[in-house]
Order: C-alpha cells, then sequence, then structure tokens
C-alpha cells in the first residue's frame, strides 16, 4: 500500500498506476532476500529515535534505518534518471520498506528495551487488511511541491523516527488495556505517515532525476496517450524562459499553438485540453514544446469522444 501511493505522485508518463502488482512482487522479493539472513539486515531496518542527537551525520556507511532510507531514495533517483519504467519497481520498494521501518515504533526503539510480549506482533503483524486496501488514484500536483531535501532526506527521516519512538508506550498502554480499536486508529495513522514520507521522496526524486535527465525530449511526456478528451502534459524545462506549445499533423502542417507564458527552470505540467489547442479531428499528431531555444516533441493519438 504505501509503495502503492508513492508511485501515485509519479506523472503518469513515468509510471502506470496499473503497476502496482509489480510493486507487490518487488517487495516481497525484497524481504525474501532477507529471510536467509535476518540478523546482518536487522541494523538497516532500526534505529533508536529516543536517543536520536539534533544533528544526524550523512557517515557513509553507516547502517541504521534512516540513512537506509536516504540510500533507497538516491538508488530512486538514479532509477528515475534512466527515463526506464522497468527500472523503478526494486527502488521504489526500498523506499517504501524504509519509510515504513520509520514509521514503526518498535523498529525504532532500542532492542534492548524491555518489551511488552504480544505488542509488537499485534501492532506490526496482526494488521486489518482492510487498512492496507490500495488508495484511489489521485492527482499529481506540481503547483504544490515539496521543497528539496538538502541533505537527501535524512533529517525527513530522523523526524519520522523521533515521532514514531514516543509511540511505543501509547502502543504497549493500549495492548495492555485490549483497546483494539485506538491500536488500529494508531495503525492507521503509521500506515499514513509512512506513505505521506514515501510519496514525498518519490516526488522529490522524480524532479531530481527530471533535472538531470538528457536529453531535454526525453522529459515530454502526454499522458493518457491515446487522448480522449484531455490529457497532460508533463515537461522539464531546460532553462527558465518563454514557453509555447505546438502541434502539428502527420503531413507536417501546424494546427495548434498557445502560449504557456514565462516559466521557471524544472518540472512543469500543463493540461492539453480545448482550450489550449481547439476542436481536433481524431488522428495522431506530434506535440512541440519550446523554450529557452530548445524544444522537446512527443507523439500523441486523439480519439475524441
Amino acid at each position: 500500500m504505501v509503495a502503492g501511493r508513492a508511485a501515485l505522485t509519479l506523472p503518469r508518463g513515468v509510471w502506470d498506476p496499473a503497476g502496482v502488482a509489480v510493486l507487490s512482487d518487488a517487495v516481497a522479493r525484497r524481504i525474501q532476500q532477507e529471510e536467509s539472513d535476518p540478523e546482518s539486515f536487522a541494523p538497516s531496518h532500526r534505529f533508536d529515535g529516543l536517543a536520536a542527537p539534533d544533528s544526524l551525520p550523512a557517515a557513509d556507511g553507516a547502517d541504521d534505518a534512516p540513512r537506509s532510507f536516504v540510500r533507497a531514495l538516491e538508488a530512486l533517483r538514479a532509477a528515475l534518471s534512466t527515463g526506464d519504467p522497468a527500472q523503478l519497481s526494486d527502488p521504489m520498494a526500498r523506499v517504501a520498506l524504509a519509510a515504513c521501518d520509520l514509521a514503526d515504533p518498535f523498529q525504532m526503539t532500542s532492542p534492548a528495551r524491555d518489551e511488552l510480549p504480544g505488542a509488537r506482533a499485534r501492532f506490526g503483524d496482526a494488521l486489518d487488511p482492510a487498512l492496507l486496501a490500495a488508495p484511489g488514484e489521485t492527482q499529481f500536483a506540481p503547483s504544490e511541491a515539496p521543497a528539496p531535501w538538502q541533505d537527501g532526506g535524512l533529517a525527513a527521516a530522523v523526524a519520522l523516527a523521533r515521532a514514531s519512538a514516543v509511540l511505543r508506550d501509547s502502543v504497549e498502554h493500549l495492548e495492555l488495556a485490549s483497546d483494539d480499536s485506538a491500536l488500529t486508529a494508531l495503525q492507521q495513522d503509521r500506515l499514513a505517515a509512512a506513505a505521506a514520507l514515501a510519496g514525498q521522496a518519490t516526488e522529490l526524486a522524480w524532479r531530481a532525476a527530471s533535472l538531470d535527465a538528457t536529453p531535454p525530449s526525453r522529459t515530454l511526456h502526454v499522458w493518457p496517450n491515446p487522448v480522449l478528451d484531455s490529457a497532460t502534459l508533463s515537461f522539464v524545462a531546460p532553462a527558465a524562459g518563454a514557453a509555447r506549445l505546438e502541434l502539428y499533423d502527420l503531413s507536417g502542417r501546424r494546427v495548434a499553438s498557445a502560449g504557456l507564458g514565462r516559466l521557471a527552470a524544472g518540472p512543469h505540467l500543463f493540461a492539453l485540453d480545448r482550450t489550449r489547442v481547439g476542436a481536433l479531428p481524431a488522428g495522431m499528431y506530434f506535440a512541440r514544446l519550446s523554450i529557452a531555444g530548445q524544444a522537446a516533441t512527443a507523439r500523441l493519438t486523439y480519439s475524441p469522444r
């Protein structure tokens, strides 16, 4: 669920929402890889959020849950930079698993601490399947883009770890009191926190990868494609400047042209609808976006209802 929700922050030209089953398989593979030697992997899933300093050094080779999250995020950015959706499932699974660790009150407290028997299993394993139901598709919202993480996401990971760690006493108290409804609410809260962090990380990884991508034509996508009535154009401006969108038919005749205003460098989304390109007959077209002396193209099929 966490991996699937995070994937929905990507434009459809980058990730197909129908690929949730692929993500589930990738998560399962990651878990199976560790089952043969769980103790060697355990440190990368743990952290003592109650003892964490205000500033955590991003030490090379350090093996704990926050740094595992940072490494997973960097792997996802690298995969997104390739422009190949087939390479995304494993790093997206890694990001989701790391976010779930950071949201777990037991994983984010010291393993040396005394533990109420059954509380960990009740909270982490006995999840109601309804809590893991796939969320509805959400709209990618570039106007609400999160601020970039200058430290690769380390501070955000530590913040979630700390927030989770302080909830452990509450979990054990609710287990002792057999308060199932309150425990379920706390499980939902932690799942939502994991999904929020994984989603923000995935969007930021896409934005960073988009700025790195070359050539610029790789950054132009139209989805859905074929286009029924409207679609979304996803692209990355290589530099600030006035942008223009043009549509050409297969004979090379320009059939529509619209100014997009002055845009900042970086990723953008725009609606491709009748207000911009007018009423077009069904057929195949080429969309051309030009900005800062560079142009990118994408082919689309228009099939109005």
